[in-house]
């Protein structure tokens, strides 16, 4: 009747990549729903994943081993918000609720490691010195949420995620040749340093700030 759209036209105009995303990202208990419109707000999802995981690939690339030594409580909040979210992504996989799974997931990667964290390390990453301590703890960090986040996307992302293995660092890969050679590891417990108040207050922060922008008064 003509009243489909084909998995290889999807593939030809998208990637398959992004169609594997559609999928994992739509809610099966209802009805499921495709359009152009659809396709390209999962794309966008897929290119923020995408460029998360290349700042995190492109700013280990000179650690050699992962050290904490009296991480910043930026980066014990932020490994203590990557491990409960890792968990309740895998919990949520384990009884194939990959729509949930993966709304976390991304929430976590846009708002929380890419607008919070990274923006925050980006001083650090550039303007300290190579060796200092709170450069090599930033990057320690970004190294052992990038090894546990590539293997979450795996199944997945598989094609991209293997590609992101050929570009990682040894202190990411290890041993491994390839994504098949990967196994999630669950991320050690660290305790919460940061009060969600304190995040409400640089939330509401940043609307001032924004509101002030866009009235050209900043």
């Amino acid at each position: 009747k003509g009243n489909v759209v084909s998995p290889q036209q999807i593939s030809k105009k998208f990637g398959t990549e992004i169609l594997r995303l559609w999928v994992a990202t739509s809610d099966y208990t209802g009805d499921i729903k495709i359009s152009d419109n659809i396709l390209k707000q999962v794309a966008e999802q897929y290119r923020k994943i995408r460029n998360t995981i290349r700042f995190l690939l492109a700013n280990v690339n000179d650690l050699e081993e992962v050290k904490l030594q009296n991480p910043s409580m930026i980066d014990r909040w932020i490994l203590a918000r990557a491990k409960d979210v890792f968990d309740e992504v895998v919990e949520l996989f384990n009884i194939y609720d990959f729509s949930k799974a993966f709304n976390i997931l991304n929430n976590f990667i846009v708002t929380e490691l890419s607008a919070i964290y990274l923006d925050v390390c980006k001083d650090r990453l550039y303007c300290e010195a190579k060796e200092s301590q709170k450069r090599r703890n930033s990057q320690s960090t970004m190294a052992i949420i990038a090894k546990e986040l590539i293997s979450i996307l795996a199944p997945v992302l598989t094609y991209t995620m293997d590609e992101a293995i050929e570009h990682a660092p040894k202190v990411i890969k290890e041993d491994a040749k390839d994504i098949f050679d990967f196994v999630y590891t669950p991320l050690v417990k660290v305790e919460n340093p940061i009060d969600d108040d304190i995040l409400e207050i640089r939330k509401r922060f940043f609307e001032i700030v924004d509101k002030l922008k866009k009235e050209k008064v900043i």
